[in-house]
């Protein structure tokens, strides 16, 4: 099964414990990791989790006293309140209303006397066109999509665990370039005999976010995924 980058978006509120990384800074020196997820669905309209952790902290521990807005082109400034399970987690519009392609997001974080702002794009929904008839699981599939101008940075393809042939409880996912407009699904990667298997494409625009304060793997990602379905034989 292929892998290999980031870990799908839609599986980081149970996964971002798996991160691992090393600061580049002395142990003296306080720091922080910030991770912003605005994520956008065809189906489940829109989630906001900002995760912000002490150098050195794990996800159990994340920074309570921070404050944090979301403000979409020239509307008013959202405030994200801070929940136990997420961190800070917004679920709903920014700024009064929902966000679409081309929209500009910025997020502001202030922790302390530190102050981060960053403005990221929202990429396009994806429409993907599924197989019209059952396929063959022991074959390639091709799942393809509309063209998305401007392309979005990265584009991940994702397959809940349930339909895959694996035992793999991450599924299966694959990050390819923003410019594509279709995926082949290696041959024996679905299970056989499956009807509805979910097939998301999600469309990623991300910024890394850096500073003399900041630990490694801190970005700010806006995701939109499309979904669609398909039978096997």
């Amino acid at each position: 099964m292929a892998a290999r980058s980031r870990i799908p978006v839609l599986a980081l509120m149970t996964a971002l414990s798996g991160f691992l990384f090393v600061s580049c800074k002395a142990d003296d020196v306080p720091g922080y990791k910030v991770q912003v997820l605005l994520m956008l669905s065809d189906s489940l309209g829109s989630t906001a989790t900002v995760t912000i952790l002490e150098d050195g902290a794990d996800y159990g521990s994340t920074v309570k006293d921070a404050t944090v807005t979301l403000q979409m082109n020239s509307g008013s400034p959202t405030q994200v309140p801070y929940v136990d399970s997420f961190g800070y987690h917004l679920g709903g519009d920014i700024s009064g209303a929902t966000p679409k392609a081309g929209d500009a997001v910025t997020a502001s974080i202030t922790i302390g006397a530190k102050t981060i702002v960053e403005t990221v794009a929202v990429p396009a929904i994806p429409k993907i066109t599924p197989p019209a008839t059952a396929q063959d699981a022991s074959k390639d599939i091709v799942v393809s999509w509309d063209s998305l101008s401007p392309p979005p940075t990265e584009i991940q393809v994702v397959i809940a665990n349930q339909y895959t042939a694996t035992d793999s409880p991450m599924g299966y996912y694959e990050n390819i370039a923003g410019t594509s407009t279709s995926y082949t699904v290696p041959a024996g990667t679905l299970k056989p005999g499956t009807t509805g298997i979910y097939v998301q494409v999600s469309t990623e625009n991300t910024l890394p976010l850096t500073g003399a304060d900041l630990e490694p793997y801190s970005w700010f990602t806006i995701s939109c995924a499309g979904s669609a379905k398909l039978d096997t034989l």
